[in-house]
């Protein structure tokens, strides 16, 4: 993700996944290639041998698929004409949406926090608060940000993606907001709190009776 073009009344912003592309399609070809022609079978048998293949053919197709869905996204936030332009390129579903400027009311940050066998994955992506005036606000997310697990990768997506934040929000006079997800402490505290409200009604249920 970066800023591929501002002056004075228009911004570019950029996220293209090139390399995740460059390396499923290598892992798909090689993969399928080592497979189909290696003779380290499991089995000789003709069975075995077409079995192998058909999961080769199979791991291919899911790779090709991941590669379809995989999205290159162009923000265009343009104040002469006070349009925001989202288009959002893919081989499936391609989306291109178009929002008034004015509408947006905040630009925020939001930490999600995955922890799977002991291991942490931490996502940042960024999204647009937006009110059209025929109802509630709503979010626009236009950044994604690859997951994460190595402690210097997630502290330079945070580091990039609050940058990139910051300097759109400022772009376009609006306030940049962090929502951090909540610490082990803080989530403890949340389940202690939400216990002690249970276990008051339960008491004065039963004084009641």
């Amino acid at each position: 993700m970066r800023i591929s073009q501002q002056n004075s009344n228009k911004m570019v912003i950029k996220e293209t996944p090139i390399l995740q592309i460059i390396m499923l399609t290598l892992f798909a070809a090689g993969f399928g290639f080592f497979t189909i022609k290696s003779d380290n079978s499991i089995s000789s048998d003709p069975f075995y041998l077409q079995v192998e293949n058909l999961f080769a053919i199979l791991i291919i197709i899911i790779v090709l698929f991941v590669i379809a869905i995989i999205q290159f996204t162009t923000i265009t936030i343009n104040k002469s004409t006070g349009q925001l332009n989202i288009k959002r390129k893919r081989l499936i579903k391609p989306k291109n949406e178009t929002y008034q400027i004015n509408h947006i009311k905040k630009n925020i940050m939001r930490e999600f926090k995955e922890f799977n066998k002991g291991n942490r994955t931490v996502t940042y992506p960024l999204f647009f608060i937006m009110n059209d005036n025929t109802g509630p606000d709503f979010e626009v997310d236009f950044i994604y940000s690859n997951t994460s697990t190595d402690q210097g990768s997630i502290f330079n997506r945070l580091t990039k993606n609050k940058k990139i934040g910051t300097q759109i929000a400022k772009f376009i006079g609006v306030p940049f907001e962090e929502h951090r997800a909540p610490s082990i402490p803080q989530i403890v505290d949340i389940f202690s709190a939400i216990k002690e409200s249970c276990k008051e009604s339960i008491d004065e249920a039963k004084k009641q009776q």
